[in-house]
């Protein structure tokens, strides 16, 4: 277990470290897209929910500055399924209508199955929380 945290810290360490380099301002539209991408990947595979949120905002606003709209449906729905990760519940189900709406307009079917997936799980966490909310004792809202 030691090893697959420390091989998952490297994992996640390395794309920082490719980041910080100003990798994607050399390699172009691409790179600016997929670098921040795949460490929201990576730091989502590492319980690390808040900076890949983060990372996935900016391979977002990477591909709306490049005009990409498939890499930015991608992204979008990258980012609502972490925000559902991180039980940010609104925002993801916010990313995941807006998401849909671009995919339904461009007839990216993968992306759209993925969307109304991630609708139909935050649907359930919200019933979920509001279940547990509502038994737990607490009317206070903590």
């Amino acid at each position: 277990a030691a090893n697959a945290a420390k091989n998952g810290l490297l994992t996640v360490t390395l794309p920082e470290d490719a980041i910080e380099g100003k990798p994607p301002d050399t390699g172009g539209r691409y790179n600016a897209y997929y670098f921040p991408k795949y460490l929201a990947i990576a730091l989502a595979r590492s319980n690390r929910l808040d900076e890949a949120v983060a990372a996935a905002q900016q391979a977002r606003a990477a591909a709306a500055r490049f005009e990409q709209a498939g890499h930015e449906a991608e992204a979008l729905v990258l980012l609502a399924e972490v925000e559902a990760d991180a039980r940010r519940l609104r925002d993801a189900h916010a990313h995941f209508d807006e998401a849909l709406s671009l995919v339904r307009s461009r007839g990216i079917v993968v992306l759209e199955r993925r969307c109304e997936t991630g609708l139909e799980r935050t649907a359930v966490l919200e019933r979920h929380l509001a279940h547990t909310h509502h038994f737990d004792g607490s009317d206070d809202g903590e």
